[in-house]
């Protein structure tokens, strides 16, 4: 999704003031990482996200990280993906940037269809992506964001073993739109690392994302929400913002555990008179028949086309099988951020923006009102 926005001069003013008022953090509150979501930890990683997802000129009108230094930048790779490290007082962050203006990056936004959360993909001719990201095998991702993270996943894992061969053992894991839709998926991948005795297990991991939209099934959120329970993963949501509202979701039948009312009255249908049984089938039918359009649909638009133009850019690379399956849900612990009068003040509905609820200003201005009433 398209991150930080233009907003007239006026707005901007009012931002830095506000923001400035209460730049001033308890750096010894930061300094241990503990579960739990903190309020002025996760404004650190929104301040680090913009940085990473602004040009020259809007940096300048973002507060600097105050806690944290930047201490490496990624190659853009992929689908003009890029991450960057950050190191403070015994913690590392790893940031994942969102998307970007150019047209490769939205296709991994779009490129929306399902793909199961084990696997692997071809990324080219030498380099491969292995991947669990859950153990039940039910479980499906978006493909875009599974395929963005595979570009990302070989440096982000070298760099986690070169911090913790200096003795950092806390990561922060963050992420800004589809930054924070790759950062969960990162999470899940790293658990399976962590599993499989690739990366040390006595690390410790949190995720704060803000404005995510949705990642994967319920079967994959289940596995997502046991690994970060505790306090140890969050989405940061402004209610007034559309983008944590996709991926369209299409629940069909077939999505529900295999024991289920459904699956019960097929058999109870088959058991039934000859004539009362053709008038069921009829009805069940009917019923299943739009969701099923509707998949079909959009896996031909959202899979077939978008696959075709990702491959005008990547050509080797190899798009995983399509689950045909759109049951997307809300993944992780949300913290809820509603806008008030004074919030509607400055980001009107109005606005011809549609990204003015999901821009950085949106979120540092909520965020602050958040620190002040908590």
């Amino acid at each position: 999704m398209c991150e930080t926005q233009d907003f007239e001069g006026s707005l901007s003013i009012v931002k830095i003031a506000l923001i400035s008022c209460f730049l001033a953090v308890n750096i010894s509150a930061l300094a241990q990482l503990k579960a739990g979501f903190d309020a002025l930890e996760f404004k650190e990683m929104l301040l680090i996200s913009a940085q990473i997802n602004s040009n020259l000129e809007q940096k300048k009108e973002y507060p600097t990280p105050s806690l944290f230094q930047k201490m490496y930048s990624s190659d853009t790779v992929g689908f003009d993906n890029l991450w960057e490290l950050w190191i403070g007082d015994n913690t590392a962050v790893i940031s994942v940037r969102a998307s970007t203006n150019k047209e490769i990056s939205w296709l991994a936004d779009f490129q929306s269809t399902m793909t199961l959360a084990n696997g692997s993909v071809s990324l080219t001719k030498s380099q491969t992506f292995n991947y669990n990201l859950s153990s039940n095998p039910k479980a499906l991702v978006h493909t875009g964001w599974l395929l963005s993270l595979a570009y990302l996943v070989d440096d982000i894992e070298s760099k986690i073993k070169e911090q913790s061969a200096k003795g950092i053992k806390d990561f922060i894991i963050s992420g800004h739109s589809q930054g924070g839709a790759i950062a969960m998926l990162l999470r899940a991948h790293l658990n399976n690392l962590q599993q499989q005795g690739e990366i040390a297990t006595d690390l410790t991991f949190k995720v704060y994302c803000s404005g995510t939209p949705k990642v994967g099934n319920l079967y994959f959120a289940y596995e997502y929400e046991k690994i970060t329970q505790g306090g140890w993963g969050f989405n940061v949501v402004n209610t007034k913002d559309w983008v944590p509202e996709t991926p369209v979701s299409i629940q069909r039948l077939k999505d529900f555990n295999e024991i289920n009312l459904f699956s019960s009255a097929e058999r109870s249908i088959k058991q039934q008179p000859y004539l009362k049984r053709l008038l069921f089938n009829l009805l069940f039918k009917k019923l299943q028949k739009p969701t099923k359009k509707a998949e079909k649909k959009y896996s031909n638009i959202l899979g077939k086309r978008v696959s075709n133009r990702i491959h005008k850019t990547l050509p080797l690379l190899e798009i995983p099988v399509n689950a045909h399956s759109f049951n997307y849900v809300r993944t992780g612990v949300s913290i809820l951020l509603f806008p008030d009068k004074a919030y509607s003040k400055l980001f009107s509905d109005t606005n011809e923006d549609v990204f003015i609820h999901h821009a950085f200003e949106s979120y540092l201005f909520l965020i602050e009102q958040y620190i002040l009433l908590n």
